[in-house]
């Protein structure tokens, strides 16, 4: 089971569970189209190893091969 993390600076916004990593992905879509979005969102393994981060500011994926680069 993957799961999606969505939190900013001070507060965990909520986790999102799923066996898709492109529903996901998808989701994160939708969640960056609200204007009142803030924050990150990280994809994990269900042990916890990072697959990926999105960054709403920058609107755009890092995968975690560039992030443990």
């Amino acid at each position: 089971m993957l799961r999606l993390k969505a939190e900013d600076a001070v507060h965990n916004l909520g986790t999102v569970h799923s066996d898709d990593e492109a529903t996901l992905r998808a989701f994160v879509s939708a969640y960056n189209n609200d204007p009142k979005t803030i924050g990150s969102l990280a994809l994990n393994r269900s042990t916890g190893d990072v697959i990926a981060t999105y960054n709403v500011w920058t609107n755009g994926w890092k995968d975690a091969d560039a992030i443990n680069a």
